[in-house]
């Protein structure tokens, strides 16, 4: 059942004002090459969402790092990604998945609070 605080949850992170919160990296050993680059106001809550698409509970939390406007910090480590990667990033074809490192994944969440 859907509550409203999950509609005022979801809509929070949705506005395009300033929301504090989570930008983190997720990995599953089943694509090793690959990481996910996504945001949460609790990053723990947003990777047990992920373990009710998988059997095996694989994901993992590599890296989070908070932020006060996590949707500009999301913004801007998916652009970073994609320089790293030398893919153009959009929403539509990439997702927010990126072929990186876990260690350049980190990387990648430091260069955006470095500015």
């Amino acid at each position: 059942m859907i509550t409203q605080e999950d509609i005022d949850a979801f809509r929070d992170m949705t506005e395009d004002g300033a929301q504090d919160g989570y930008v983190y990296v997720i990995t599953n050993k089943a694509w090793p090459e690959w990481v996910k680059i996504g945001r949460a106001i609790d990053a723990n809550d947003r990777l047990r969402s992920y373990q009710t698409n998988s059997p095996l509970r694989d994901y993992w939390i590599v890296y989070s790092q908070y932020f006060d406007d996590v949707n500009a910090a999301e913004r801007k480590a998916h652009l970073i990604a994609a320089r790293m990667t030398g893919k153009p990033w959009n929403k539509v074809d990439n997702g927010e998945w990126f072929r990186l490192t876990e260690q350049q994944a980190r990387e990648v969440l430091k260069e955006v609070t470095r500015d």
